[in-house]
């Protein structure tokens, strides 16, 4: 009677254990800049050269190694005396998005934050600064930006 009573309790929570392990799902972004370099190098002219084009407008940003961001400026926003942001969509890219800020310092010092990403894709780049002043966008795993909802 003992065993059957153990089997009869084990069964509910199979059941209920089997439907939690099926809502677990694996989904893997496809990478969409896997033919491109690990870091691309971006010189300062061209950094600024997003922030004189209007809202509307069809821009191209030519960096290093091949690489160029064409697409249309969806968003050119100064909120702010000391910050500036440009949003760019590339349609060549599957609408992957430019995110670009300048920023100044008290010190009137410019610094550029940037991320090139799209959220149906596992990879990206984000603006970095090397200790000699020099940009360079790096390879990132967008996973590492953005949470799965």
């Amino acid at each position: 009677m003992k065993t059957i009573s153990k089997i009869i309790l084990l069964c509910p929570l199979l059941t209920v254990f089997s439907f939690a392990y099926s809502q677990d799902i694996k989904f893997q972004r496809p990478p969409l800049f896997n033919t491109y370099p690990n870091s691309i190098p971006a010189s300062v002219p061209q950094l600024q050269a997003a922030f004189a084009v209007a809202q509307g407008s069809a821009v191209t940003l030519n960096f290093g190694d091949h690489f160029s961001f064409s697409g249309t400026v969806i968003a050119n926003v100064q909120k702010f005396p000391n910050l500036h942001t440009v949003l760019i969509r590339s349609v060549l890219l599957h609408n992957t998005l430019f995110s670009i800020s300048q920023r100044t310092g008290p010190d009137q010092a410019v610094t550029y934050v940037a991320h090139i990403i799209n959220p149906g894709y596992a990879d990206g780049y984000e603006l970095a600064r090397d200790s000699s002043g020099n940009y360079a966008f790096n390879k990132i795993k967008t996973k590492d930006l953005i949470q799965d909802y």
